[in-house]
């Protein structure tokens, strides 16, 4: 987690009009990190697809890019919540996330 963190922070984000293929990637790192945690087998093969699918959906997000969200605070959150092991936090900081995500694609639908 902390590797995928780190790797997405120092990633250069600016691409035309997206962000680089770079971020995309260092983005998917971190998100892959989160769900490597899981020990349900049964479970983990379905957020993989879920999150892959997501992704369409992101990238149509980030084309309308919404100036009030830090993410870099988003991030961390999420990172301090799985290092202190406390799933609660985490789940409701990467429900937060999510959510974020879907506002910013549905204002700009």
């Amino acid at each position: 987690m902390v590797g995928a963190h780190r790797l997405l922070l120092v990633t250069p984000r600016a691409g035309d009009p997206r962000p680089s293929v770079a971020a995309g990637k260092a983005h998917g790192a971190f998100h892959t990190a989160l769900l490597e945690g899981c020990r349900n087998q049964r479970i983990l093969p379905m957020a993989y697809r879920l999150r892959d699918k997501g992704e369409l959906y992101r990238h149509w997000s980030v084309a309308e890019p919404d100036g009030e969200r830090d993410f870099d605070a988003e991030r961390r959150g999420l990172l301090d919540a799985v290092l202190a092991r406390d799933a609660g936090l985490a789940a409701d900081r990467l429900a937060a996330h999510l959510e974020a995500t879907h506002e910013v694609l549905v204002k700009g639908l």
